[in-house]
């Protein structure tokens, strides 16, 4: 498992010896590590794990959720940026008309 991959996916900046602490403690046998990277077996009765996201979910359970820093993944500037209106449901409605739209009116 690669260290820098582990904190980038999970948003941390555990160590490699912390990782292996945690993996440690839920039984799966880790060499220690070298040039960023953790070589894990995984206990026979896991098959569930089988790729490296998969260790590096057991990381995040055993490090535990609440210590894993809220974040938003990449760069997402003004994505969530409320835009302000744009007018009366009135004047969208005469935009959509000349686009073939209609507007129907729920009947009570």
């Amino acid at each position: 498992m690669r260290v820098g991959r582990c904190n980038d996916i999970l948003g941390t900046k555990l160590d490699a010896e912390a990782m292996a602490g945690c993996l440690r403690r839920i039984e799966f046998a880790v060499e220690p590590p070298a040039d960023g990277l953790l070589e894990v077996a995984v206990p026979t009765l896991r098959p569930d794990v089988e790729r490296e996201i998969d260790l590096i979910e057991e990381v995040a359970i055993v490090a535990g959720y609440t210590n894993i820093p809220i974040t938003i993944p990449g760069r997402l500037a003004g994505s969530a940026v409320l835009t302000p209106p744009s007018g009366s449901s009135g004047a969208r409605a005469r935009s959509c008309g000349p686009a073939g739209s209609t507007r129907r009116s729920a009947s009570p």
